[in-house]
């Protein structure tokens, strides 16, 4: 199958519609010199008008895809996507029905708890620490150094840490997630807020 290198829209449909999971992975579009300007602008600033993505199909790397072309910001993205069949399932999860499994006062904790740690995404406050370390000890290697690690920065005023468990292969078996908030300690005082382990499945491939 040869990449046609055209995303041929199929449909507009709301944005809101489209469960996050579709998504994979995002590549920025730009206009193709002037000539395409116009029709870019238009396109990006009708779809943040209404509200909506447009969805379609590419053929890049010898495989159909579905796409999604949606407004970020002044740009236009385009983020490959999963087809409905590769999408598994939750219903053999033995999840809890929603509205079941707390009581009234245990959620007003959850909302107070949330609301204390309210805040703007600030992406720009999130590294990957991991590799920068692990770049620093290579390098240090290379040169003959010993690498001299970090002291513990202190835990910020708010975080959600998880920490997770490896299984044979490399895989992630699950998170043990545990929420942080130096500020109010209503999280540590309840049960419900203790240290939680959740077993991690891919939400698309086989089962």
């Amino acid at each position: 199958m040869p990449a046609t290198q055209t995303f041929d829209i199929r449909a507009f449909v709301p944005a809101n519609e489209v469960a996050d999971l579709y998504f994979d992975e995002p590549y920025y579009l730009k206009p193709n010199g002037k000539a395409g300007v116009k029709a870019y602008a238009l396109l990006r600033d009708a779809l943040k008008d209404t509200g909506r993505i447009g969805v379609g199909t590419v053929v890049l790397h010898q495989r159909e895809h579905v796409a999604g072309v949606e407004p970020s910001g002044d740009a236009l993205v385009l983020s490959m996507m999963r087809f409905a069949h590769e999408i598994r399932s939750p219903n053999d999860l033995d999840l809890p029905k929603a509205g079941e499994g707390w009581t009234e006062k245990e959620m007003d904790l959850a909302h107070r708890l949330i609301d204390t740690l309210a805040d703007k995404w600030k992406p720009e406050e999130f590294r990957d620490t991991y590799t920068e370390v692990l770049r620093k000890a290579i390098e240090a290697k290379v040169e003959g150094k010993e690498l001299e690690l970090p002291a513990e920065a202190p835990s910020p005023r708010r975080s959600v840490a998880v920490g997770s468990e490896r299984r044979r292969g490399g895989r992630y078996s699950g998170v043990r997630l545990r929420i942080d908030d130096s500020r109010g300690r209503a999280a540590h005082r309840h049960k419900a807020f203790a240290v939680t382990y959740f077993p991690i499945l891919p939400t698309s491939g086989a089962r």
